[in-house]
C-alpha cells in the first residue's frame, strides 16, 4: 500500500508500506476519503526532525475485520473518529465530549491506502 510520510517544512513521501493485517478488535478500512485538517497544515509547518504519518479526519470501506468485531463487516461505508474522549473526565461527564480533558488518539496516518484502527474508531 502506499502511504504519506511529512517532514517539515513542507517535506513529503509517499512510500510503499506492507498492508496492516487486523489484530483482535481492529478493523481494516480502505481510506477513500481523508481532510487536511488545520492541525496538519500546522504541523508541517513545525521543525519536525522525523518522519510522521498524519491524517485524522477521513473515510472509507471496512476490507477485512479482527477477531471479536460485531457490527462491522467487509463491505461497509464508515467514517473514522480522529479521537475518541475518555468518557471519565469532569467534560465527558457533562456530555462535553469534544472538550474531554484524557482523549485516546487514533494516531492519524489516513493520508494511506488503508487504515487500521480498533473497532471503535469507525463509525457505520
Amino acid at each position: 500500500m502506499r502511504a504519506a510520510f511529512f517532514k517539515t517544512p513542507g517535506q513529503v513521501e509517499l512510500r510503499q508500506m506492507d498492508r496492516p493485517v487486523p489484530g483482535m478488535g481492529e478493523v481494516l478500512v480502505r481510506i477513500t476519503a481523508a481532510g487536511i485538517c488545520g492541525s496538519d497544515v500546522a504541523a508541517w509547518r513545525e521543525i519536525e526532525q522525523d518522519w510522521h504519518r498524519r491524517g485524522h479526519e477521513f473515510a472509507g470501506v471496512v476490507e477485512q475485520v479482527g477477531e471479536g468485531v460485531a457490527g462491522l463487516t467487509p463491505g461497509l461505508a464508515v467514517a473514522g473518529y480522529g479521537s475518541l474522549p475518555c468518557g471519565a473526565c469532569a467534560h465527558c461527564r457533562r456530555g462535553k465530549l469534544r472538550f474531554c480533558l484524557s482523549p485516546r488518539s487514533c494516531g492519524g496516518g489516513a493520508f494511506a491506502d488503508y487504515l487500521c484502527l480498533p473497532a471503535e474508531f469507525w463509525y457505520p
